[in-house]
């Protein structure tokens, strides 16, 4: 789970001068007035010099911020491939993801019967058989118009959307791709109100419409570099916006809310900063909790969710969800084949305390006491989270479960049972025969060029391959496959006859398939004799090493090849005219491009090919050139 601990880049000076000279203090007198609270604190310095430094301190302290927290939030996205649909892809195949069907109202009940026109499918219930043979029901998608795909492009759910009823249809679509929000640490200050006043949307429609936006500088899970992130001041979107959503280009899942009225919108506005100004001496950090480094209260409020086309820089859609115990989105509009990427921010109010001092007095201890006063510093801070990427395309499946069976009277055969393995893990891919290179060749890898191998309920299709001498390593199996075996009814694994002559070894290997032909890592060799004499037969099998390894002289690959921009690509361009026109590159630096080119490589793909002259087996390179810009 991604976790943020956040501390303001500009320290307390007052605190960091107490821990660096070891100056003691007291908190003589502790009082709430007018909604702040008030410390009357007496330092002690041990000598004259630092007497003259700590006065010095309290004297320039003006003001001085509090946000330390930690954020924890994290995102799932999983593509669930149920099944493969030739009819719904081809008549889909022209449609942009904002026409396809929306999960949320193709399911009709009363709760999304007035989404009625944005249907895109003419049945009242999703089926599996109606998507298999969609083009036979309706020649095409029902359209939308260009209104109702500007809605699609922010769908939120309501205060009242119940999401779990829809959920026992989810099996019934061919493909979908689950997105599940987590957070840990929250607290319910507001949110628990805004919900019983029924004023989530409206707070909403607040935050992503005020424009008050400060950059405030974070140092981020200790690191000493500032980095800036956006924040809103809470009490001031209450008090001075007009809490007012725009639904044009916003799709609001859930019952039919009347427009709020201005006296009622003010009425409420008026509970939630009476229930906050009730609230915030308790949220309020004392100096001896910020001295402490105790961390503020914090309160996730809504989550933005933003959908891209691979590496596209606009965001296709964005889902949006309040806090709540479920977070979860369906995302069906969705194309095969396809790669998109979420990234995940967080609405995250910190409950930070701003601090003054007042009456600097001299005692004659030799002691400093001061007042020091404690407000509400609450911030809504806009925090990028996590960036997931995925491609919907089908589970490739793990090496099948084998066992081989006998009977004692039986004539020259065995039987072999085969069932696909339920399980999941992360391995390289192993090349056996010459299509399984352009099989691949598209399937995503994660840094180690691990592929994600996971079982998925479908009908189980198993390769045979069989030698009749013991092979030295896999490749011998290349040109070995004899047959190709599935169940004749809908099952995961299947039991077939293999003839064999008595009395000799055989060598075998298995690999499942699934339904588009992507086959899985090769199972064990297993080496098996039907041992047979007058009266009865057995089966001996064993599972072989391959003990016989062909000796490899390795040497390192960046001494063989060498992928690297051109210099053109690389060189800083000072001649460019948005250069010479910036008096300081401050904030503008992603408006900057990099390389004297014409034709960029940074963001864009390439495939590089790398092919043996002795085997023919082909390597392919799949290469993207990142730039990364610090904004320092």
């Amino acid at each position: 789970m991604p976790k943020f601990n956040l501390k303001n880049s500009n320290p307390n000076p007052l605190i960091d001068l107490l821990k660096q000279l070891g100056i003691r203090y007291k908190v003589v007198n502790k009082q709430s007035q007018s909604g702040n609270l008030v410390d009357e604190i007496e330092f002690f310095p041990r000598n004259s010099q630092q007497k003259n430094q700590l006065l010095s301190v309290l004297q320039n302290y003006g003001t001085q911020l509090y946000h330390n927290v930690s954020l924890n939030v994290d995102m799932n996205v999983e593509n669930f491939f149920n099944y493969s649909s030739n009819q719904y892809e081809n008549i889909t195949r022209t449609s942009t993801e904002l026409n396809l069907p929306l999960y949320y109202v193709e399911n009709e009940n009363e709760q999304n019967e007035k989404f009625k026109n944005l249907k895109a499918l003419i049945t009242n219930t999703i089926s599996k058989s109606f998507i298999e043979n969609i083009s036979d029901l309706q020649q095409s998608l029902i359209s939308r118009s260009q209104t109702e795909i500007n809605k699609m492009r922010n769908i939120l759910f309501g205060n009242e959307y119940q999401k779990v009823r829809s959920k026992k249809f989810l099996d019934e679509f061919c493909y979908y791709n689950r997105i599940q929000i987590g957070s840990q640490g929250t607290h319910e200050v507001i949110g628990d109100m805004l919900r019983k006043i029924k004023f989530q949307e409206e707070m909403f429609g607040g935050l992503i419409s005020n424009n008050n936006t400060v950059d405030v500088g974070f140092n981020i899970n200790s690191s000493t570099d500032e980095t800036m992130i956006a924040v809103q001041d809470v009490l001031d979107i209450i008090n001075n916006n007009p809490l007012v959503l725009d639904t044009s280009d916003k799709l609001i899942l859930g019952s039919d809310k009347k427009t709020s009225s201005y006296i009622t919108n003010n009425f409420k506005k008026y509970l939630l900063v009476n229930y906050l100004n009730q609230k915030k001496i308790e949220l309020l950090k004392t100096f001896s909790q910020m001295y402490q480094n105790e961390e503020c209260a914090k309160e996730f409020i809504i989550y933005k969710t933003e959908k891209y086309i691979d590496n596209d820089s606009q965001p296709l859609q964005t889902f949006w969800m309040f806090e709540e115990d479920w977070k979860e989105y369906m995302d069906y509009q969705v194309k095969r084949d396809k790669t998109y990427r979420y990234e995940l921010k967080a609405y995250s109010i910190i409950y930070g305390t701003q601090t003054q001092v007042a009456n600097i007095t001299e005692t004659n201890k030799e002691s400093i006491k001061v007042d020091m006063t404690s407000s509400p510093s609450f911030k809504m801070a806009i925090v990028d989270f996590e960036t997931v990427s995925i491609k919907v395309s089908p589970k490739i499946p793990l090496p099948p479960y084998v066992q081989f069976l006998n009977e004692s009277n039986a004539g020259n055969y065995i039987k072999i049972y085969l069932d696909l393995e339920n399980d999941s893990r992360k391995e390289e891919f192993r090349i056996i025969t010459e299509q399984d290179a352009t099989m691949v060749q598209n399937i995503p890898t994660d840094d180690e060029g691990k592929i994600d191998f996971e079982y998925s309920i479908e009908d189980g299709k198993f390769e045979v391959f069989r030698l009749d001498e013991m092979p030295v390593s896999y490749n011998n199996f290349e040109n070995a496959k004899i047959l190709d075996v599935r169940n004749k009814y809908s099952s995961t694994s299947v039991v077939y006859k293999e003839n064999l002559l008595p009395n000799k070894k055989y060598y075998y290997m298995f690999r499942a398939v699934n339904f588009i032909g992507v086959p899985s890592n090769p199972s064990p060799i297993f080496e098996v004799e039907l041992i047979k004499d007058a009266s009865r037969s057995k089966i001996v099998s064993r599972v072989i090493t391959l003990e016989k390894q062909l000796i490899f002289r390795d040497k390192v690959f960046k001494n063989l090849i060498q992928i690297k921009p051109a210099f053109q690509q690389e060189v800083f361009n000072d001649q460019d005219q948005l250069v010479q026109d910036f008096n300081s590159f401050k904030k503008k630096i992603n408006q900057i491009s990099l390389g004297t080119a014409i034709d960029k490589v940074w963001g864009k793909k390439f495939k590089i090919r790398v092919k043996s002259k002795d085997t023919g087996k082909i390597i392919d390179l799949n290469v993207k050139f990142n730039l990364s810009k610090d904004n320092i």
